[in-house]
């Protein structure tokens, strides 16, 4: 049984399929371009070509990818030639002649590639398979390769990040890339992303997100800055280079001014992503 989804909903229909000499052999089953457009009062066009049709041959010489097709499109310009087309399970055989001077971006016989570019044909059961989206599948796995995995993705993490002030001296850094981003556009990213793993099936896209937002917190907050933790060791590692405390009044004093620093720059970061949506830079 095969479903199919169309615009008014799902169809299943039944079929049997031959098991032929080709799928037994285990060989690859011949690849052919598919007809994208047809340019109107084209050439194509005028020889009833279709969107979609599947051109076998070209003046008897057999076409697997389009540039097989192209040259020997090149090779007969202005001469009546024939294309080969399979089409709902029929093989069709119509003539055509390739224009000398055709308008610009339409090509001698005008046609345009599919986004498809090829596709298998099987003609002894009248089966097309045609290139679909990428499926992406997770599999569970024990905790021997998953926490590895873990560490390496976070090492990997860590050399991106790291490698952004040395992008940043050479001048090799994307300026859109570098942008500080707050609470509001780490949200709109995240539905960007969180909207795209659904539709691709592809739940490694927003599981990379958050693991990049968590790291990247994490790190920011060992930097040496008064108000986070990292400004907290930094007076501890004074503290012990000293060999005496610092006194209480004078540090939180200058934490207060950092505190009082990092909610202004938030505050700056905050209106430039409203200013600025992060998702203009992800389309």
């Amino acid at each position: 049984q095969i479903t199919v989804a169309r615009p008014d909903g799902e169809e299943t229909t039944s079929l049997t399929l031959d098991v032929t000499p080709l799928a037994q052999s285990g060989e690859a089953a011949e690849t052919h371009p598919i007809i994208g457009a047809v340019a109107p009062n084209s050439p194509a066009d005028r020889a009833d070509l279709k969107a979609g049709d599947l051109v076998l041959a070209f003046n008897g010489s057999p076409t697997y990818v389009f540039p097989d097709l192209q040259a020997l499109i090149a090779d007969s310009i202005g001469v009546r030639s024939t294309m080969t087309v399979w089409r709902d399970g029929e093989t069709i055989e119509t003539s055509l002649v390739p224009r000398v001077t055709p308008p610009e971006g339409e090509g001698a016989i005008g046609i345009a590639f599919s986004i498809a570019d090829t596709a298998t044909l099987d003609t002894t059961n009248g089966v097309v398979y045609a290139p679909g989206p990428d499926l992406q599948t997770m599999q569970p796995q024990p905790l021997s390769v998953a926490i590895p995995y873990a560490f390496e993705q976070f090492g990997e993490v860590i050399n991106i990040i790291g490698s952004i002030p040395a992008q940043i001296l050479q001048g090799t850094a994307d300026p859109n890339m570098l942008r500080p981003i707050g609470p509001v556009g780490v949200s709109q990213a995240g539905a960007e992303l969180l909207r795209e793993s659904v539709t691709e099936n592809r739940p490694m896209i927003i599981l990379n997100f958050i693991a990049l937002v968590s790291i990247s917190l994490g790190l920011t907050n060992l930097l040496p800055i008064p108000a986070l933790d990292g400004g907290r060791i930094l007076f501890v590692l004074v503290e012990i280079v000293r060999g005496r405390p610092i006194s209480p009044e004078r540090e939180g004093l200058v934490h207060l001014v950092g505190l009082a620093l990092l909610l202004s720059l938030m505050v700056v970061v905050l209106i430039n992503d409203i200013a600025h949506p992060v998702t203009d830079l992800l389309r």
